[in-house]
């Protein structure tokens, strides 16, 4: 009877030291998610985004592949404020990528693609290929309204399968006259980047390989999207997006960003620039609803200066989890902890968007894929240099030189070795 007693015994207190471990567990967690030092989910580059029932509106991009004998030029998917032809003939389209995902935000202007395509030319067949049977029905239905003689040939991709898209399945529909190729995928992410989405690539490969051209078509912006939010009318034009690409979009974000937090942001700045200066710990706000933007995650770059206009201190701090309030406390105390840091006088943060990979072994073929408002970052192996727009030399042949420079890579080291990335960026200043 003791012994069965004890075993009981023994088993309460097992669930009671289990059910106090998950309980300490709970504990901690709620008190580090009451730490005001933590970043949000949201980064500096998401501002202005629409909200529409609690989801961000992704841009809805389309590209149209189009075969042209008068063209000469071969297709490079980076080229995209290339030469493209402005009012596309829809009867020479051989291939699109258009968004995979129908909703109530993008399918009138997803019709309204199909609908510019079918009055043009009259396919016979039309090629979907995708990887989610779902995204594949939406468009089906679509697909059926506006081209109600043409037949659909379903291409299943999945996201497990490693071989993708048969070449000579595709080569076969692409020689075919009067037959559609689709690729469902979103663009958002660019059309030659790590991020690129999977079927995107494909059909870059496809392009590239048949020597198509192209038109890159933005047809969700801010004012459609909010016209189709509140039911209202809207004018609707196809034009290519030279100035409104991935980037682009950051770039205006972080302008937004700035206008709203940039004095918040300059003032605990120049407030950690002073308390670093007496060797006291850095001041960072308290959390709140109104200003946990200041919170958001980011990419700094700081440049200080000295009354003659020499640099005496910059430091970049990559893709910072901290949240940016954070990240510019813990580089105010950088700055006066420097050997030159304490003479400097002229400050120049900037907040930087995302980075974007680009190739090119002189300086003359990488400015082809540069804006004028382009910086640019390389990297080999731990050695790394950025380059503001502001900073670029006028004569593009030195340009590789002057970042090799930058970022102190031996010259026995090639081009085609090094890593480079374009990026844009938006500037603060504060004078001490």
């Amino acid at each position: 009877m003791q012994k069965k007693t004890k075993e009981i015994l023994d088993k309460i207190y097992k669930v009671i030291i289990f059910f106090a471990m998950v309980a300490a567990i709970f504990w901690i967690n709620a008190i580090k998610l009451q730490d005001d030092t933590l970043s949000n989910y949201e980064k500096t580059t998401d501002e202005g985004v629409h909200d529409y029932y609690n989801d961000p509106i992704t841009p809805v991009i389309a590209a149209l592949f189009y075969q042209d004998e008068n063209m000469k030029t071969g297709f490079n998917p980076d080229m995209i404020k290339g030469e493209h032809k402005k009012n596309i003939a829809f009867e020479d389209v051989k291939m699109a990528i258009i968004p995979k995902t129908v909703n109530s935000i993008n399918t009138p202007v997803i019709e309204k693609l199909y609908d510019e395509i079918s009055n043009k030319e009259r396919f016979r067949n039309i090629v979907l290929i995708y990887n989610s049977a779902k995204n594949a029905r939406d468009h089906v239905r679509i697909i059926k309204r506006v081209f109600p003689y043409a037949r659909i040939t379903r291409i299943l991709i999945s996201k497990k399968d490693k071989k993708g898209v048969e070449q000579e399945v595709v080569d076969k529909y692409l020689q075919e006259i009067r037959t559609f190729v689709v690729f469902l995928a979103n663009l958002d992410r660019g059309l030659n980047s790590q991020k690129s989405e999977r079927l995107a690539n494909e059909a870059i490969f496809f392009a590239q390989k048949n020597n198509y051209q192209m038109n890159v078509f933005d047809i969700v912006d801010e004012y459609i999207a909010a016209a189709i939010e509140t039911g209202g009318e809207f004018a609707y034009a196809f034009d290519t997006a030279v100035n409104n690409d991935f980037l682009n979009r950051q770039k205006e974000n972080l302008s937004k960003y700035v206008l709203k937090n940039r004095q918040e942001l300059m003032y605990y700045y120049a407030r950690n620039i002073e308390l670093s200066m007496q060797d006291k710990n850095v001041e960072i706000p308290q959390k709140t609803d109104e200003n946990y933007r200041l919170f958001d995650r980011g990419t700094v770059y700081v440049k200080v200066f000295n009354k003659d206009y020499d640099l005496v201190f910059e430091e970049l701090k990559l893709n910072q989890s901290d949240g940016i309030i954070t990240t510019l406390a813990k580089m105010a105390g950088d700055v006066v902890n420097s050997s030159r840091g304490m003479a400097g006088r002229y400050h120049r943060i900037y907040l930087l968007t995302e980075m974007e990979p680009i190739h090119g072994e002189s300086g003359s073929v990488l400015v082809n894929y540069l804006e004028p408002d382009d910086g640019i970052y390389v990297s080999y192996g731990k050695n790394a240099g950025i380059m503001l727009d502001s900073e670029r030399p006028e004569n593009p042949e030195i340009l590789i030189t002057r970042l090799r420079d930058t970022a102190k890579i031996k010259s026995s080291v090639s081009n085609s070795d090094l890593s480079f990335y374009r990026f844009k960026s938006v500037e603060m200043q504060y004078e001490n």
